[in-house]
């Protein structure tokens, strides 16, 4: 019997087997690596990115700090916001509400 021979009868013995457990694992465990890596990389980039602005606007911060300390600044804040945002949060409150039938 020749190598060709027993080759053939190898695989004329059974059929492949429809799902490869190895096989599905290897992919996707080389699919969660590559998805590691770019989440990686992006979030290297953005943290990059962040500390770039951060570093820029440092000195603009110090400046804004003087005029924060500004008795009541926050309370006109909050009172802007509201006037601004209050309508909608009340309707989103009001549509949360359960009705009676």
């Amino acid at each position: 019997m020749t190598n060709d021979d027993r080759l053939a009868a190898f695989l004329a013995a059974d059929d492949a087997p429809a799902n490869d457990p190895a096989f599905v694992t290897g992919v996707a465990e080389a699919v969660a690596k590559r998805r590691l890596r770019v989440a990686l990389a992006l979030s290297g980039a953005l943290a990059v990115a962040l500390g770039a602005v951060t570093w820029a606007v440092a000195p603009a911060m110090d400046d804004l700090g003087g005029v924060l300390t500004t008795p009541g600044l926050p309370i006109a804040a909050l009172v802007v916001a509201l006037g601004a945002f209050g309508p909608q949060i009340i309707r989103g409150i009001t549509r949360l509400a359960p009705t009676r039938s």
